[in-house]
């Protein structure tokens, strides 16, 4: 069947969407279907991802630019290298300087 990310990027254009974010929790695992879909339906598709903050909030960080996206990974290596295979670690420091 088709992907959720195809599904999300078919109805986004059926209502005239020009952009969708696409959010995975401390992952980029599921951009490439992302892309695909959005190349496929003509809707721009905004990279992000979600993190939740130890003693903080939770917050979904989303690329504006390349650097943004550079930042974006190198956030979610730091965070995935202190944790257990799976898991993540995300500290407030951990933000700081983020583009």
């Amino acid at each position: 069947g088709a992907s959720i990310a195809e599904e999300l990027f078919a109805r986004a254009a059926g209502q005239g969407y020009r952009a969708l974010a696409i959010t995975d929790e401390c992952s980029l695992a599921g951009i490439v279907r992302a892309w695909q879909a959005a190349k496929t339906h003509g809707v721009a598709l905004i990279v992000g991802a979600e993190f939740q903050v130890e003693d903080g909030p939770k917050l979904a960080l989303l690329c504006t630019d390349q650097a943004a996206y550079a930042g974006l990974c190198q956030l979610i290596t730091t965070c995935r290298r202190r944790a257990a295979k799976g898991e993540y670690r995300c500290l407030r420091e951990d933000l700081l300087g983020l583009p």
